[in-house]
């Protein structure tokens, strides 16, 4: 039976958790031996024990790879896993156990979902020549790993996010046109920039609502800019399933400063809710222009405002634009196409 490892020290929940363990749930329902190893404190690890996933929490910190305890601990938890193929989340990750993989025969995939290249420096070097594979869910995230290692193309493969084969049948536009956006509190996903443009739809005397979901650190500040543009047809769900969010929007307004692949543009996609995004990072990989959605110059709230009007006006290209959603969908973003993708790279000698 095949075996692999997750390893993920990330402590939050976030996309590269999300998809180590919807990975791990799909190939063990595979019949393939899985196992996570797992910071202390891990939203990962408590998810996977309730799906009975096994799981081994160590403590692990980003000079863990000078600490000859974590090696040895390590090794302990390697010994018992010769062959077997290990996928890694977080650079400190790489840093404390891809050379430690090699000595027990381990295949090393490190799956990488920052839009930030990887600094070539002395330790970088011998660092990441232990790595097999690379997975880059973005043409651009491939970019950013090959920028300052030309010699990783070849073995940098791009497996895009995925959702399930599930399609819910897209609303009729009806007014007010319910905006949202969907994603943490940081100034990273530019909700700043989404109450400014709301701000514009205001002054134009749009029939909107603005909802917003997610928390985060930057949550009272935009909730302050919001009082302080005077936007008052605005709500702040907080963390809720994705579900519940696209389930009851007509628009995804994306406003993100840069992602590496969005998994919220992606499962939007599911719910025919066409996407605006600002013309950055990988979203033109996820929205074609005119298609499933539109792209704006970066960072014209202006223009973006008056795409949401010119659109929504429109109630045919509307139409259009749900039903081209579901076709991105289906030829792009299936997670059961992504399970064969990454079981094709464990196979590959």
């Amino acid at each position: 039976m095949k075996k692999i490892i997750f390893f993920n020290t990330n402590k939050v929940w976030g996309g590269g958790e999300k998809w180590h363990l919807e990975m791990a749930k799909a190939l063990k329902n595979n019949g393939i031996d899985v196992h996570l190893i797992t910071n202390l404190v891990s939203e990962l690890a408590d998810r996977a024990i309730e799906l009975n996933i096994p799981c081994t929490r160590i403590s692990i910190s980003n000079l863990s790879f000078l600490n000859p305890c974590t090696k040895k601990k390590l090794r302990q938890l390697f010994s018992s896993y010769s062959n077997a193929t290990l996928f890694l989340n977080l650079p400190s990750d790489v840093k404390v156990c891809a050379k430690i993989a090699k000595e027990f025969k381990i295949k090393t995939i490190y799956r990488r979902g920052m839009p930030h290249p990887i600094k070539r420096n002395f330790l970088n070097i011998l660092t990441y020549k232990n790595i097999d594979l690379f997975i880059a869910n973005s043409i651009e995230i491939k970019k950013s790993i090959v920028k300052n290692f030309p010699e990783f193309s070849e073995k940098t493969k791009i497996i895009y996010n995925g959702v399930e084969d599930k399609v819910y049948p897209p609303k009729d536009l009806n007014y007010p046109i319910r905006i949202g956006h969907i994603g943490r509190l940081v100034e990273q996903k530019g909700f700043d920039l989404l109450l400014h443009i709301a701000s514009l739809l205001n002054e134009s005397h749009f029939n909107f609502e603005l909802i917003i979901a997610g928390k985060g650190p930057d949550e009272e500040k935009i909730k302050q800019l919001a009082s302080l543009l005077g936007i008052k047809n605005v709500t702040f769900l907080g963390h809720i399933p994705p579900h519940d969010f696209f389930s009851q929007i007509d628009l995804l307004a994306f406003t993100s400063r840069f992602e590496g692949s969005a998994n919220s543009l992606i499962e939007s996609l599911q719910y025919g809710v066409p996407s605006i995004s600002f013309d950055v990072s990988s979203m033109p990989e996820i929205i074609e222009n005119g298609y499933n959605g539109y792209l704006v110059p970066p960072f014209d709230t202006k223009l973006f405002s008056q795409k949401i009007i010119d659109l929504t006006s429109d109630k045919n290209e509307f139409k259009k634009l749900q039903e081209n959603c579901v076709s991105k969908l289906k030829s792009k973003f299936l997670y059961k196409d992504k399970i064969h993708e990454v079981l094709n790279l464990v196979n590959e000698r």
